[in-house]
């Protein structure tokens, strides 16, 4: 999975909702302060700007819906994280899990 914006990411996770705008849901948070913060409250409602929203984007599959789980951001690593272990078909690896490799590569490298 490529890195998504993040309502990119919702929408890929909960699917859209044409008909409506993240602004019109039950889930959209606004934070008066010296300013204003919008957040959604199942992407994360954090004080990163990482978690800031707009009310103009297109509305995603949990428009009006509860959402007790974790929140997204917080799990927006791990989905990352997850596809980046598999290693890509022929990649050498930089790490000597073997101390006979490692010391083999060690006397290679004395020797050139």
């Amino acid at each position: 999975m490529k890195h998504l914006r993040k309502i990119q990411l919702m929408h890929h996770l909960f699917g859209k909702r044409e008909d409506h705008k993240c602004g019109q849901c039950s889930n959209f948070r606004e934070y008066r302060y010296e300013n204003i913060y919008r957040k959604c409250k199942v992407y994360g409602c954090t004080s990163s700007e990482a978690s800031d929203w707009a009310k103009s984007w297109q509305a995603c599959g949990m428009f009006g819906e509860s959402y007790g789980g974790v929140p997204v951001i917080k799990n927006r690593v791990n989905l990352y994280e997850k596809e980046a272990e598999a290693p890509i078909e022929g990649q050498q690896s930089l790490f000597c899990e073997d101390k006979q490799a490692a010391a083999a590569l060690k006397e290679r490298e004395n020797d050139g």
